[in-house]
């Protein structure tokens, strides 16, 4: 399951390879700018007490209890990680984590049937 917990060691993975990065590139100031995105929401999610967090983790957690959606939450996070300070600049870590609920919900397959009488 994805919780924030695992938010924060991905985000924090982020940081040692980007600031490996930075090192490596030092004209490419992408690299320094990520390091301190994910810092500041390291420290963001870690004091954050809001109601997203519980949203974000019963999603995760009924994903994740459901194999048959095929839906692998770590690696959309993953994803949208690898695009920070580069494609995704979150303002806030609440704005972070509405958009990882948003990818996880736009990963989820539509459900199937139709469901009402008739045609239109």
């Amino acid at each position: 399951m994805e919780s924030i917990a695992h938010v924060v060691f991905g985000l924090e993975e982020v940081i040692g390879s980007r600031s490996r990065m930075a090192l490596e590139h030092p004209g490419d100031h992408r690299y320094a700018n990520a390091v301190a995105l994910a810092r500041r929401l390291v420290a963001e999610l870690k004091a954050l007490k809001s109601p997203l967090i519980h949203e974000f983790e019963t999603l995760c957690s009924s994903i994740t209890a459901d194999n048959s959606l095929g839906v692998d939450v770590s690696r959309i996070g993953a994803a949208y990680r690898g695009h920070l300070g580069f494609l995704a600049f979150p303002h806030n870590a609440e704005a972070y984590l509405k958009t990882l609920i948003g990818l996880a919900r736009n990963h989820m397959p539509e459900p199937t049937g139709h469901q009402g009488g008739g045609s239109p």
